[in-house]
């Protein structure tokens, strides 16, 4: 659990909107009106910077430069794949203004009556001053702090995949503990994700006989494969609940983040339509042989994944599936690959399904 001294808060406490004092004389003087500028317009992010990632004011100030003033800018300024370029680029480019360094001791030439090696010893004695004073002025982005930027804005993609506005008030000690957690494991959970196939997922031609079978299986797949957003589990794209509720909004018990986030994840926006494609294409993919097609064929035209999943299953549930016979029988997949699926494939066969006579 991470500690949140110094200062002795509450688990619980929000950390954005808590009040701190401003030592504006610690800042260059060259920033100090452009920081009390922006006091008044940001200031919810701005303190959650300095309490919550323990930046220094000079590293708020270069923030703010660079539009990172709102809680929304975090998901504007960088993504989870472009953050360690940013930091990079801030590191590089960000100057505090403090003035020049100490002077570095000068470089003794060999021979002080050559006037070659005394000119090359005074070049090589600039050269390593210059180096010095750039190393002096630029600004001080941790690792720490870093980390904890990240969790933060992966808590505020959270948040508007859920529906809700990313209010940095909101976040506590908690959400920092779980967050920090979950961007740690960013790197296990993508490497996991190269190794998945549906090989071992079985067909599905009748709804009535195989249903059960391939539920299981499926079930187990997609909570396997993740989303590039958060790396949540597919699993939400088969929940009960079109939307989440308020109920499941508020909850405070779910057993994991995982669980958390396939209960609350909404089925809108664009990621939400490409992972829908993904769940289509393993759906028809493993469908076309058999009658189970014909339940979900009007699907085709807009890919969609979580209406042919659930068509399939009031399907064996009610034990009305259709005659799929004819409608699967032209279907073929157009990759001859069992392995790896994309959407392409589902165009390719529609294509050729559409030109047979």
């Amino acid at each position: 659990m991470l500690d949140p001294s110094p200062q002795n808060v509450s688990p619980n406490a929000p950390l954005g909107d808590s009040q701190y004092d401003f030592a504006t004389t610690d800042l260059p003087p060259t920033m100090v009106v452009k920081f009390q500028r922006t006091a008044k317009t940001a200031g919810h992010l701005r303190n959650a910077l300095i309490n919550l990632c323990r930046y220094e004011l000079v590293a708020v100030a270069a923030f703010k430069d660079e539009k990172l003033e709102y809680a929304n800018d975090l998901l504007k300024c960088f993504t989870r794949e472009t953050f360690k370029d940013y930091i990079e680029d801030m590191r590089e480019n960000s100057w505090a203004g403090v003035g020049p360094a100490p002077p570095v001791q000068p470089t003794v030439p060999g021979d002080p009556h050559d006037a070659a090696e005394v000119a090359a010893a005074l070049r090589d004695t600039i050269r390593r001053q210059d180096e010095a004073n750039r190393i002096h002025n630029l600004v001080p982005f941790p690792d720490e702090s870093n980390q904890r930027l990240l969790a933060l804005r992966e808590w505020c993609e959270y948040r508007t995949a859920r529906g809700e506005s990313p209010d940095v008030t909101q976040f506590n000690w908690v959400d920092l503990d779980r967050w920090m957690e979950r961007t740690s494991q960013y790197d296990e959970l993508y490497a996991g994700q190269q190794h998945l196939h549906i090989r071992g997922l079985p067909e599905l031609k009748s709804v009535m006989d195989d249903w059960p079978v391939f539920y299981d299986a499926l079930s187990s797949l997609l909570g396997q494969l993740r989303s590039n957003q958060l790396f949540c589990p597919l699993s939400y794209l088969v929940r009960q609940s079109d939307e989440p509720t308020k109920a499941d909004l508020s909850r405070t018990d779910y057993a994991s983040l995982d669980d958390e986030m396939i209960a609350t994840i909404c089925h809108h926006g664009e990621t939400f339509k490409d992972n829908n494609s993904i769940l289509w294409t393993i759906l028809w993919s493993k469908t076309w042989k058999g009658d189970a097609w014909s339940v979900i064929a009007r699907y085709q035209e807009k890919q969609d994944g979580r209406k042919a999943f659930l068509a399939l299953k009031r399907a064996a549930e009610s034990g009305a599936h259709g005659d799929g016979g004819k409608a699967s029988g032209h279907l073929k997949r157009a990759s001859g690959s069992d392995d790896v699926i994309t959407p392409a494939d589902t165009k390719k066969a529609k294509t050729a399904d559409e030109t047979k006579p």
